[in-house]
Order: structure tokens, then sequence, then C-alpha cells
């Protein structure tokens, strides 16, 4: 039947199927399955032309879908704050996730199961993973992810008081909107600094900040000339939130089912495993307490990953900021759990002045003693 429609509603399908990135031949059955609606309802004019505007008006519709986002746009008016950031949780983009994963599954597995197993449609389309969006069932799920589609977030962690308060607070920044999320990547840490946020939680010792697009209150950072000592803000700062690390597992088992369990602990680098990373490119490292760290207690292993940076090594007295987290030992041959301990997910690390070894990778407890294959 396309052979037979003019030379520019060819021109029009083509583009429609260049813009969404999906084949030609799908945006021609769906002109033709338009033309046929039309016909059989008897309506009336340039049925050709119509028909173009309804499979307009539907791939307009899917983008609108898919490019619609649920975010709450809070009433309450941003305020300004005034710190520093020490870290953050790291950048995603959530549709770049689904992208990745259904293309590790299918060099793993092959196109077939993929579809089977719903990664992709009868097309080799990537299909939206998402079974909810912010809480709320998304429209879109199992259907075609649009090529296009980005879904940023990005969560920062700092030390920050409202303008014209005293107390500083331990702080998370966080934003779902594509552009502030990218923005906050190039961010610097331990640096005096102002921005704006929407508070949504303001307690005794924490806050809970919304990124703000709105044009005066814009939630980008601003280095500033502030009497602010850096250390001194740090280590006053932290001084009371500071878990013991002989309390870290009792720590996770308080808050282990509390989503936004952070804790700080201060302690002594034993070891930093810088030429081993893992799969992902997060190190370990091994701390001990300042003052109690030969007892078996008094030791944790904190996971790097590699949106925090290093400039430290063993023997350094740190402030590590993250959140705990369990590890379970699993047998290799049974797969059965042997074992379990409590870990440290870092998410910034300050490393205190005055008590700082230059970075350099060192040997584990659990490493084995090198023996030397040949005696000269």
């Amino acid at each position: 039947m396309m052979d037979k429609r003019s030379v520019e509603i060819q021109a029009r399908l083509k583009k429609i199927a260049t813009k969404m990135e999906v084949p030609l031949k799908e945006v021609e059955e769906t002109f033709e399955t338009k033309y046929k609606e039309l016909t059989e309802s008897k309506a009336e004019g340039n049925i050709d032309k119509l028909a173009l505007n309804k499979t307009m008006s539907e791939y307009r519709r899917q983008i609108n879908k898919q490019m619609r986002t649920d975010t709450f746009v809070p009433k309450a008016k941003a305020e300004s704050v005034i710190g520093l950031l020490v870290g953050g949780l790291g950048f995603r983009d959530l549709a770049e996730e689904i992208r990745r994963d259904a293309k590790r599954y299918i060099d793993k597995n092959g196109l077939e199961s993929a579809k089977d197993n719903n990664y992709i449609d009868g097309n080799n389309r990537i299909l939206d993973q998402r079974e909810t969006i912010y809480g709320k069932p998304n429209p879109n799920h199992l259907e075609p992810l649009n090529p296009k589609l980005k879904v940023r977030k990005n969560t920062l962690i700092g030390l920050f008081r409202l303008n014209g308060d005293k107390l500083f607070k331990y702080t998370t920044l966080s934003t779902s909107d594509n552009q502030l999320a990218l923005a906050w990547t190039k961010v610097k840490n331990f640096i005096p600094c102002q921005t704006f946020g929407i508070v949504k939680e303001n307690t005794k010792d924490s806050m809970k900040l919304n990124g703000s697009k709105a044009a005066d209150t814009l939630s980008v950072f601003k280095a500033v000339d502030e009497n602010i000592d850096v250390k001194e803000t740090i280590l006053n700062t932290t001084k009371p939130m500071l878990t013991p690390i002989s309390k870290v597992e009792k720590h996770f088992d308080t808050y282990k089912d509390a989503w936004d369990r952070w804790i700080i602990v201060r302690g002594i680098v034993t070891w930093i495993n810088l030429d081993k990373p893992t799969p992902w490119g997060a190190v370990w490292m091994g701390l001990i307490d300042p003052e109690s760290g030969l007892e078996d207690a008094a030791q944790v292993r904190v996971q790097i990953p590699e949106n925090v940076k290093v400039d430290f090594g063993e023997g350094s007295e740190v402030i590590v900021f993250g959140r705990t987290k369990e590890l379970e030992y699993k047998d290799r041959e049974t797969n059965e759990v042997t074992g379990k301990s409590i870990i440290i997910n870092a998410n910034g690390i300050y490393a205190i002045p005055g008590l700082t070894t230059s970075k350099e990778s060192s040997t584990t407890v659990e490493d084995e003693e090198e023996i030397e294959g040949w005696l000269s």
C-alpha cells in the first residue's frame, strides 16, 4: 500500500522514524492503521493527510509519556544555606542503567532470552524496566524506552547551616532534575560555599534539602569568602555525631531498616588497596579506632567508590561519611552463607590535615605473606 502514497507522505513518515529512532516499517504500519480507521469511519477530506496527522499525534503522545516526570514541585521557597560539601552518593542516570543492564544481559544470554525476559521487544528495542516512578505506577512499564530519555539524579552531602544560623548540620541535598544532577558532578568538596535548597526536614543535627530550579534561587554552588575554618568546622560539627568504630555493628542493627542510615566515623587507616580495585572501580580500606584500635571490635572495612577522592595513605587519620551495609560470605561450591560482616560504604572522606601520610597502596591483613622463590 505504501508504494502508492505520495512522495511527501513517504518523506514525512521517514522523518518520524528518524526522529523516534524506530524502523520505518513500524511507522508505515501505524500510518496504514490510522488510514484504515479513518476510511472505515467514513471520514471526509484528505484521508492521507488526516492519517499522517494521527500518526504524528500517536508518536507525540509516546514522547510526552516517556518524557513526563512526576517530580514534586514544592510550594516552599528555597532558602540560602552556607557551609561546605564533603561528598555524595554519586550521579546516576536510571534510563542509562536500564540500557546497560539490557545490553549486558544480551551479551551474556542472547537476544531470544532477552525477549523472553522482557529486556527487549520483538523489534529489539530496549524496554522500560521501571515498575514505579517516584512511588507511582509507571505507565510505560515494559514499553519501548525512548533512546533519548534521561532520568538523572544526584545527592550531595555536606555540613551546612541556614543563612543567619550559627549551627552547622549534616545535610543532604538531592535533585531529580536532569540539568541540576549533571551540574552537581562538577562541584568541589571541602571549600566554603553558598547555595539554595528547599528544606524538607530540619532536625537538631541534620537537614534534608531538595534542589531548586527557580531562577532566583537556583541550587548551584558559589565559593564564599566567609571566615569558615574548614578543619575546625568539620571536627567540631562531626564530634557529637561520631559513632565509635566498635559500635558500627550496633549502629547497623539500630538503623538497618532505614534507607537514610548515615554514619560518621573517625579512624586510622591500617591498609588501603589502591592497586586492587573491584570490577566497578571501588577500593577497600581498613580503619581502626584511634583510641582502642587494638581491640578486635574496634576495626571496620570501608568500601570507597570511584567518585570519592583518595589523597592519603596508611597511617592517616580520617573522618568517613557513609552508610552501613551488611555483606554476606558464601561458599563457592554450595552457595551457602558462611558468615556476615558490617562494612561502611563511603560517601566522602576527610583526611585530617597534620595527620595524613602520602597516598600509596598497602597490604591488607588478609593477604598472604609473599615468599621469595629464589635466594641468592
